[in-house]
């Protein structure tokens, strides 16, 4: 989702950067292999990784366990 102003203080400084928001669809059994993957590859020192259980419909988590095993 680009569009993203985030300001947030940093190292003794406010500052405000141009961010996009970026979604994943997964199981919460591969969480954590997610999160280290964003971690190595995100050009932040801090990368800020956050995730939310959500509900949804029988397809939808049907579809959800066959795409990500």
């Amino acid at each position: 989702m680009p569009g993203v102003l985030s300001l947030f203080h940093w190292q003794g400084r406010i500052e405000e950067e141009a961010e996009v928001l970026l979604s994943f669809k997964t199981r919460a059994a591969h969480r954590p292999a997610l999160v280290a993957l964003i971690e190595e590859r995100h050009p932040y020192d801090l990368p800020v990784i956050h995730w939310e259980d959500a509900e949804t419909t029988p397809g939808a988590t049907a579809w959800l366990d066959t795409e990500t095993g």
